[in-house]
Protein backbone atom coordinates (compact mmCIF):
# COMPACT_ATOMS: atom_id res chain seq x y z
CA UNK A 1 0.00 0.00 0.00
CA UNK A 2 1.51 3.48 -0.75
CA UNK A 3 1.19 6.26 0.50
CA UNK A 4 1.29 9.74 -1.02
CA UNK A 5 3.23 12.65 -0.20
CA UNK A 6 0.82 14.82 -1.37
CA UNK A 7 -1.72 13.01 1.39
CA UNK A 8 0.45 15.21 3.81
CA UNK A 9 -0.81 18.39 2.27
CA UNK A 10 -4.06 17.79 1.38
CA UNK A 11 -5.26 15.38 4.35
CA UNK A 12 -2.94 15.58 7.33
CA UNK A 13 -4.20 18.90 7.83
CA UNK A 14 -7.62 18.81 8.59
CA UNK A 15 -7.22 15.73 10.54
CA UNK A 16 -8.70 15.91 13.81
CA UNK A 17 -8.86 13.57 17.10
CA UNK A 18 -12.32 13.94 16.88
CA UNK A 19 -12.18 12.15 13.45
CA UNK A 20 -9.71 10.10 14.63
CA UNK A 21 -11.75 8.61 17.28
CA UNK A 22 -14.44 8.34 14.68
CA UNK A 23 -12.61 5.66 13.36
CA UNK A 24 -11.70 3.15 15.78
CA UNK A 25 -14.60 1.44 16.51
CA UNK A 26 -14.34 -1.36 13.88
CA UNK A 27 -17.38 -3.34 15.85
CA UNK A 28 -19.12 -0.36 13.43
CA UNK A 29 -17.00 -0.28 10.43
CA UNK A 30 -18.53 -2.45 7.49
CA UNK A 31 -15.16 -3.11 5.63
CA UNK A 32 -12.30 -3.38 7.22
CA UNK A 33 -8.42 -4.17 6.48
CA UNK A 34 -5.37 -5.71 7.62
CA UNK A 35 -2.43 -3.74 7.56
CA UNK A 36 0.76 -3.43 5.29
CA UNK A 37 2.06 -6.68 3.72
CA UNK A 38 1.57 -10.20 4.45
CA UNK A 39 5.30 -11.90 4.45
CA UNK A 40 4.51 -15.57 5.53
CA UNK A 41 1.75 -18.09 4.53
CA UNK A 42 -0.77 -19.84 7.52
CA UNK A 43 -0.65 -23.73 7.68
CA UNK A 44 -3.46 -23.94 9.70
CA UNK A 45 -6.61 -24.63 8.88
CA UNK A 46 -8.62 -24.67 11.84
CA UNK A 47 -10.57 -21.02 11.25
CA UNK A 48 -11.67 -22.13 8.07
CA UNK A 49 -13.15 -25.35 9.49
CA UNK A 50 -14.88 -22.94 12.17
CA UNK A 51 -16.91 -20.85 8.81
CA UNK A 52 -20.17 -20.14 10.65
CA UNK A 53 -20.39 -22.05 13.73
CA UNK A 54 -18.69 -19.58 15.72
CA UNK A 55 -21.38 -16.41 14.41
CA UNK A 56 -24.31 -19.57 15.43
CA UNK A 57 -23.08 -19.88 18.51
CA UNK A 58 -23.03 -16.08 19.23
CA UNK A 59 -26.82 -15.81 17.80
CA UNK A 60 -28.10 -18.46 19.79
CA UNK A 61 -26.76 -16.28 23.04
CA UNK A 62 -23.57 -19.10 23.70
CA UNK A 63 -20.92 -18.13 25.03
CA UNK A 64 -17.63 -17.81 23.26
CA UNK A 65 -14.01 -17.32 24.97
CA UNK A 66 -11.06 -15.72 23.79
CA UNK A 67 -8.40 -15.94 26.45
CA UNK A 68 -5.07 -13.54 25.49
CA UNK A 69 -1.97 -14.60 27.24
CA UNK A 70 0.47 -10.98 27.18
CA UNK A 71 3.80 -10.49 28.52
CA UNK A 72 2.99 -7.73 30.60
CA UNK A 73 -0.04 -5.13 31.96
CA UNK A 74 2.77 -2.66 33.40
CA UNK A 75 3.48 -1.56 29.89
CA UNK A 76 0.53 0.95 29.02
CA UNK A 77 0.79 0.39 25.38
CA UNK A 78 0.07 -3.73 26.25
CA UNK A 79 -2.16 -2.55 28.38
CA UNK A 80 -4.58 -0.40 25.80
CA UNK A 81 -4.01 -3.02 23.27
CA UNK A 82 -5.80 -5.88 25.64
CA UNK A 83 -8.53 -3.00 27.08
CA UNK A 84 -9.35 -2.28 23.23
CA UNK A 85 -9.42 -6.21 22.19
CA UNK A 86 -11.91 -6.82 24.97
CA UNK A 87 -14.00 -3.64 24.42
CA UNK A 88 -14.71 -4.74 20.88
CA UNK A 89 -15.09 -8.35 21.02
CA UNK A 90 -17.51 -8.01 24.07
CA UNK A 91 -19.51 -5.75 21.85
CA UNK A 92 -19.72 -8.78 19.58
CA UNK A 93 -21.10 -11.08 22.89
CA UNK A 94 -17.50 -12.72 23.09
CA UNK A 95 -15.72 -13.47 26.44
CA UNK A 96 -12.51 -12.03 26.42
CA UNK A 97 -9.95 -12.40 29.37
CA UNK A 98 -6.63 -11.37 29.05
CA UNK A 99 -3.82 -12.40 31.79
CA UNK A 100 0.10 -11.38 32.15
CA UNK A 101 2.81 -13.12 33.06
CA UNK A 102 5.21 -10.44 33.58
CA UNK A 103 8.02 -11.64 31.41
CA UNK A 104 8.37 -15.22 33.04
CA UNK A 105 7.89 -17.80 30.12
CA UNK A 106 6.86 -20.50 32.07
CA UNK A 107 4.07 -18.49 34.04
CA UNK A 108 2.24 -18.10 30.46
CA UNK A 109 2.92 -21.48 29.30
CA UNK A 110 0.79 -22.23 32.63
CA UNK A 111 -1.67 -19.87 31.80
CA UNK A 112 -2.10 -20.99 28.31
CA UNK A 113 -2.43 -24.45 29.14
CA UNK A 114 -5.50 -23.28 31.45
CA UNK A 115 -7.00 -21.42 28.47
CA UNK A 116 -6.80 -24.86 26.48
CA UNK A 117 -8.21 -26.80 29.16
CA UNK A 118 -11.03 -24.34 29.77
CA UNK A 119 -12.11 -24.71 26.46
CA UNK A 120 -11.24 -21.37 24.93
CA UNK A 121 -12.58 -20.90 21.40
CA UNK A 122 -9.65 -19.05 20.45
CA UNK A 123 -5.99 -18.31 22.03
CA UNK A 124 -4.11 -14.76 22.01
CA UNK A 125 -0.83 -14.79 22.48
CA UNK A 126 2.08 -11.63 23.12
CA UNK A 127 4.90 -13.58 24.51
CA UNK A 128 8.67 -12.40 25.68
CA UNK A 129 9.57 -14.75 23.64
CA UNK A 130 7.99 -16.72 20.65
CA UNK A 131 9.98 -20.01 21.22
CA UNK A 132 9.70 -20.55 24.70
CA UNK A 133 5.85 -21.27 23.71
CA UNK A 134 5.91 -22.85 20.76
CA UNK A 135 5.15 -26.26 21.94
CA UNK A 136 1.78 -25.32 23.98
CA UNK A 137 0.32 -22.80 20.69
CA UNK A 138 1.08 -25.79 18.77
CA UNK A 139 -0.87 -27.97 20.99
CA UNK A 140 -3.78 -25.41 21.32
CA UNK A 141 -3.94 -25.62 17.77
CA UNK A 142 -3.48 -29.55 17.33
CA UNK A 143 -6.78 -29.30 19.94
CA UNK A 144 -8.24 -27.26 17.45
CA UNK A 145 -7.97 -23.95 19.06
CA UNK A 146 -7.04 -21.51 16.63
CA UNK A 147 -3.80 -19.27 17.94
CA UNK A 148 -3.44 -15.44 16.93
CA UNK A 149 0.49 -13.94 18.08
CA UNK A 150 0.84 -10.75 18.19
CA UNK A 151 3.99 -8.45 18.19
CA UNK A 152 6.55 -11.42 16.64
CA UNK A 153 6.80 -13.40 13.60
CA UNK A 154 8.05 -16.68 14.70
CA UNK A 155 9.73 -19.92 12.94
CA UNK A 156 6.47 -21.55 13.11
CA UNK A 157 4.27 -18.88 11.91
CA UNK A 158 3.19 -21.02 9.57
CA UNK A 159 1.71 -23.76 11.69
CA UNK A 160 -0.93 -21.17 13.69
CA UNK A 161 -3.72 -19.54 12.96
CA UNK A 162 -1.83 -15.73 12.28
CA UNK A 163 -1.10 -12.72 14.16
CA UNK A 164 0.18 -9.08 13.35
CA UNK A 165 3.65 -7.84 14.03
CA UNK A 166 6.24 -5.20 13.21
CA UNK A 167 9.72 -4.54 11.50
CA UNK A 168 11.04 -3.50 14.84
CA UNK A 169 14.40 -2.80 13.22
CA UNK A 170 12.91 -0.21 10.79
CA UNK A 171 11.04 1.32 13.38
CA UNK A 172 14.19 2.01 15.55
CA UNK A 173 16.09 3.35 11.91
CA UNK A 174 12.70 5.77 11.32
CA UNK A 175 13.15 6.96 15.34
CA UNK A 176 16.73 8.04 14.64
CA UNK A 177 15.70 9.54 11.05
CA UNK A 178 13.56 11.59 12.92
CA UNK A 179 16.19 12.45 15.92
CA UNK A 180 18.23 13.57 12.37
CA UNK A 181 16.03 15.32 10.97
CA UNK A 182 15.08 17.77 13.77
CA UNK A 183 18.78 18.60 14.55
CA UNK A 184 19.44 19.60 11.07
CA UNK A 185 16.29 21.85 11.67
CA UNK A 186 17.07 23.08 15.36
CA UNK A 187 20.65 23.31 14.43
CA UNK A 188 22.03 23.41 11.12
CA UNK A 189 25.30 24.39 11.92
CA UNK A 190 25.93 21.26 14.02
CA UNK A 191 29.46 19.74 13.82
CA UNK A 192 30.46 16.55 14.67
CA UNK A 193 29.72 15.18 17.73
CA UNK A 194 27.89 18.38 18.78
CA UNK A 195 25.07 16.70 19.75
CA UNK A 196 24.83 15.04 22.91
CA UNK A 197 21.73 12.64 23.25
CA UNK A 198 20.45 10.25 25.97
CA UNK A 199 19.33 6.90 25.13
CA UNK A 200 16.42 5.48 27.54
CA UNK A 201 15.78 2.23 25.98
CA UNK A 202 14.66 -1.39 27.41
CA UNK A 203 16.10 -5.11 26.63
CA UNK A 204 13.25 -6.47 28.06
CA UNK A 205 11.75 -7.52 24.86
CA UNK A 206 13.54 -9.35 22.06
CA UNK A 207 11.52 -6.95 19.74
CA UNK A 208 12.77 -4.03 21.55
CA UNK A 209 16.60 -5.41 21.04
CA UNK A 210 15.77 -5.20 17.42
CA UNK A 211 13.87 -1.46 18.00
CA UNK A 212 17.42 -0.75 19.69
CA UNK A 213 19.96 -2.05 16.91
CA UNK A 214 18.06 -0.23 13.91
CA UNK A 215 17.99 2.80 16.22
CA UNK A 216 22.06 2.47 17.42
CA UNK A 217 22.71 1.44 13.15
CA UNK A 218 21.02 4.55 11.68
CA UNK A 219 22.32 7.21 14.83
CA UNK A 220 25.61 6.24 14.20
CA UNK A 221 25.34 7.26 10.42
CA UNK A 222 25.20 11.02 11.78
CA UNK A 223 28.27 12.49 13.00
CA UNK A 224 26.68 14.87 15.01
CA UNK A 225 25.42 12.48 17.00
CA UNK A 226 27.38 11.84 20.39
CA UNK A 227 25.62 9.51 22.57
CA UNK A 228 26.44 10.62 26.02
CA UNK A 229 24.09 8.60 28.06
CA UNK A 230 22.98 5.64 27.67
CA UNK A 231 20.14 3.47 30.55
CA UNK A 232 18.88 0.09 29.08
CA UNK A 233 16.61 -0.30 31.94
CA UNK A 234 13.95 2.05 31.40
CA UNK A 235 10.45 1.31 31.17
CA UNK A 236 7.56 3.64 32.68
CA UNK A 237 7.48 7.59 32.88
CA UNK A 238 9.40 7.41 36.01
CA UNK A 239 12.22 5.90 35.48
CA UNK A 240 12.32 8.39 32.37
CA UNK A 241 12.46 11.48 34.76
CA UNK A 242 14.73 10.53 36.88
CA UNK A 243 16.90 9.17 34.11
CA UNK A 244 16.89 12.53 31.92
CA UNK A 245 17.89 14.12 35.54
CA UNK A 246 20.62 11.79 35.81
CA UNK A 247 21.71 12.20 32.46
CA UNK A 248 21.68 15.85 32.67
CA UNK A 249 23.65 15.82 35.71
CA UNK A 250 26.11 14.07 34.20
CA UNK A 251 26.23 15.72 31.22
CA UNK A 252 24.47 19.08 31.18
CA UNK A 253 24.95 19.29 27.04
CA UNK A 254 22.19 16.75 26.17
CA UNK A 255 19.33 18.02 24.33
CA UNK A 256 18.31 14.78 22.87
CA UNK A 257 16.64 12.30 24.72
CA UNK A 258 15.41 8.95 22.87
CA UNK A 259 13.44 6.32 24.22
CA UNK A 260 12.41 3.04 22.34
CA UNK A 261 8.53 3.86 23.48
CA UNK A 262 6.91 6.88 24.69
CA UNK A 263 6.82 6.25 28.56
CA UNK A 264 10.30 7.09 29.09
CA UNK A 265 10.70 10.00 26.25
CA UNK A 266 7.49 12.07 28.31
CA UNK A 267 9.49 11.08 31.58
CA UNK A 268 12.71 13.01 30.21
CA UNK A 269 10.38 15.55 28.79
CA UNK A 270 8.45 15.88 32.05
CA UNK A 271 11.86 16.54 34.36
CA UNK A 272 13.02 18.84 31.72
CA UNK A 273 9.99 21.21 31.64
CA UNK A 274 10.47 21.03 35.34
CA UNK A 275 13.79 23.07 35.02
CA UNK A 276 12.80 26.65 34.80
CA UNK A 277 16.57 26.94 34.03
CA UNK A 278 15.93 25.14 30.80
CA UNK A 279 14.78 26.07 27.69
CA UNK A 280 12.63 23.69 26.12
CA UNK A 281 13.10 24.52 22.59
CA UNK A 282 16.36 23.68 23.26
CA UNK A 283 15.67 20.00 23.00
CA UNK A 284 13.83 17.24 21.47
CA UNK A 285 12.28 13.50 22.86
CA UNK A 286 11.65 11.29 20.40
CA UNK A 287 10.21 7.54 20.73
CA UNK A 288 7.63 5.01 18.83
CA UNK A 289 4.31 3.78 19.93
CA UNK A 290 1.96 6.46 19.67
CA UNK A 291 -0.54 6.66 22.33
CA UNK A 292 -2.97 8.89 23.88
CA UNK A 293 -0.68 10.71 26.66
CA UNK A 294 1.71 10.65 23.54
CA UNK A 295 -0.72 12.82 21.79
CA UNK A 296 -1.08 15.01 24.33
CA UNK A 297 2.76 15.93 24.63
CA UNK A 298 2.97 16.80 20.63
CA UNK A 299 0.01 19.21 21.68
CA UNK A 300 1.70 20.57 25.05
CA UNK A 301 5.12 21.06 22.73
CA UNK A 302 3.43 24.00 20.68
CA UNK A 303 3.20 26.39 23.82
CA UNK A 304 6.10 25.01 25.09
CA UNK A 305 5.07 22.65 27.98
CA UNK A 306 6.60 19.73 26.28
CA UNK A 307 9.88 18.44 24.33
CA UNK A 308 7.99 15.89 23.18
CA UNK A 309 8.52 16.23 19.33
CA UNK A 310 8.01 13.36 17.05
CA UNK A 311 7.32 9.41 17.53
CA UNK A 312 6.07 6.05 15.50
CA UNK A 313 2.39 5.46 15.59
CA UNK A 314 1.82 1.67 14.89
CA UNK A 315 -0.91 1.43 13.15
CA UNK A 316 -3.20 -0.05 10.19
CA UNK A 317 -5.23 1.28 7.71
CA UNK A 318 -9.40 0.57 6.83
CA UNK A 319 -11.26 1.78 4.06
CA UNK A 320 -10.24 5.28 2.36
CA UNK A 321 -7.32 4.75 4.51
CA UNK A 322 -8.73 5.72 7.11
CA UNK A 323 -5.94 5.77 10.26
CA UNK A 324 -6.65 3.32 12.97
CA UNK A 325 -4.97 1.88 15.64
CA UNK A 326 -2.61 -0.82 15.82
CA UNK A 327 -5.48 -2.95 18.15
CA UNK A 328 -7.74 -2.69 15.72
CA UNK A 329 -5.27 -4.07 12.71
CA UNK A 330 -5.31 -7.22 15.31
CA UNK A 331 -9.04 -6.93 16.41
CA UNK A 332 -10.04 -7.62 12.96
CA UNK A 333 -7.25 -10.60 11.87
CA UNK A 334 -8.30 -12.56 15.38
CA UNK A 335 -12.20 -11.41 14.34
CA UNK A 336 -11.98 -13.46 11.35
CA UNK A 337 -10.32 -15.95 11.85
CA UNK A 338 -12.38 -16.83 15.14
CA UNK A 339 -15.18 -16.01 12.97
CA UNK A 340 -13.62 -18.28 10.21
CA UNK A 341 -13.87 -15.48 7.27
CA UNK A 342 -10.47 -14.39 7.24
CA UNK A 343 -10.03 -15.69 3.57
CA UNK A 344 -12.65 -13.35 2.27
CA UNK A 345 -11.45 -10.13 3.59
CA UNK A 346 -9.23 -7.96 1.53
CA UNK A 347 -5.69 -8.41 3.09
CA UNK A 348 -2.48 -7.39 1.30
CA UNK A 349 -1.66 -10.85 0.78
CA UNK A 350 -5.26 -13.21 0.28
CA UNK A 351 -3.50 -16.41 1.28
CA UNK A 352 -2.95 -16.44 4.49
CA UNK A 353 -4.01 -14.56 8.02
CA UNK A 354 -0.70 -12.46 8.84
CA UNK A 355 -0.51 -8.58 8.74
CA UNK A 356 2.60 -6.39 9.22
CA UNK A 357 1.30 -3.15 10.69
CA UNK A 358 2.35 0.54 9.02
CA UNK A 359 4.08 2.54 10.93
CA UNK A 360 3.73 6.51 10.13
CA UNK A 361 5.44 9.65 12.23
CA UNK A 362 3.36 11.71 13.94
CA UNK A 363 3.21 15.23 15.34
CA UNK A 364 1.63 18.60 15.08
CA UNK A 365 1.86 20.29 12.12
CA UNK A 366 1.09 23.62 13.31
CA UNK A 367 4.46 24.34 15.36
CA UNK A 368 7.02 25.52 13.94
CA UNK A 369 9.69 23.30 15.46
CA UNK A 370 8.18 20.24 14.16
CA UNK A 371 8.23 21.33 10.27
CA UNK A 372 11.09 19.13 10.26
CA UNK A 373 8.80 15.99 10.13
CA UNK A 374 7.14 17.63 7.05
CA UNK A 375 10.21 17.34 4.81
CA UNK A 376 11.26 14.28 6.24
CA UNK A 377 8.13 12.58 5.66
CA UNK A 378 8.23 14.20 1.67
CA UNK A 379 11.24 12.50 0.63
CA UNK A 380 10.28 9.34 2.15
CA UNK A 381 9.88 6.82 0.07
CA UNK A 382 8.79 2.84 0.48
CA UNK A 383 11.45 1.20 2.54
CA UNK A 384 9.69 -2.16 1.53
CA UNK A 385 6.68 -4.14 0.72
CA UNK A 386 6.34 -4.63 4.11
CA UNK A 387 6.72 -1.09 5.21
CA UNK A 388 4.77 2.61 5.02
CA UNK A 389 5.29 5.90 6.52
CA UNK A 390 3.16 8.12 6.34
CA UNK A 391 2.44 11.40 8.03
CA UNK A 392 -0.33 11.81 10.21
CA UNK A 393 -1.19 15.46 12.35
CA UNK A 394 -2.52 15.33 16.23
CA UNK A 395 -3.89 19.08 15.82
Amino acid sequence: MKKLASILLTLAMILSLGALSACTNPSETSTSTASGSDTASSGSDTAATQTNDIQARLDKGEEVFIGFAMETVSNSFFLQQADFLKENFEKMGVTFEYVASEGDNALMISQIENFITMGADLIMCAPPSADAVQDVLLKAEAAGIPVIMMGQHPSYADQISGGTYLDWTQVGTEVADMVSAWITSRYPDAKDGEIHAAILTSNSQGVYVQQNEGMYAELAKDSRINIAYKNEGVDSIDEGYTAAQEALTMDPEIKVFIGFQESPAIGASNYVISRSDLNPDEFGAFAAGLQDMGTQQLELAKDGQSIYRGTIAYGTYGADDVEIPSAAGLFYVTRDVLLGTAQEMPYWSADDNWSINNFDYSFVLDNPLNDFLIDLYANTSDTSAASDTSASSAG
